[in-house]
């Protein structure tokens, strides 16, 4: 079985400005995300699950029950309602915000590094994180 919980410094990312413009995001905001070099904390109790996503200038942490919908708002301002749940080795969840559009990402580990690939309509983006 597939080790999920632990701390994962990002490595690489592939395609995302292409994906923040698909999401709607100003070229400002999409500057400044694109910037971020973020590491990923999770944390599992049973089906409770804590995702944090960590830089230097901020810090977003979410609470969720594996195959529950919950909202929250992302980084990029939009409030979302979004449900995850497990599938052998991944985390597969989706988030659809008040316009309708919906984002899927896969969280994906393979020994000690996470993919995330993250998709709206057939824009995708790829980044890459190892455990630390």
């Amino acid at each position: 079985m597939a080790q999920f919980a632990g701390s994962y410094q990002f490595v690489s990312a592939d395609n995302d400005e292409a994906l923040l413009t698909a999401m709607g995001l100003g070229a400002m905001k999409r500057k400044i995300l694109l910037n971020i070099k973020p590491d990923v904390d999770i944390s599992v109790d049973g089906d409770h699950w804590t995702l944090s996503t960590v830089s230097a200038i901020h810090t977003n942490k979410r609470e969720f029950d594996l195959g529950q919908p919950h909202q929250f708002t992302r980084p990029d301002g939009k409030a979302v309602t979004g449900m995850v749940t497990k599938e052998g080795n991944k985390l597969l969840e989706t988030q659809k915000h008040e316009q309708g559009v919906s984002l899927e990402i896969t969280r994906e580990f393979i020994d000690s590094q996470m993919v995330i690939t993250r998709k709206i309509g057939e824009v995708v983006s790829v980044s890459v994180h190892e455990r630390k």
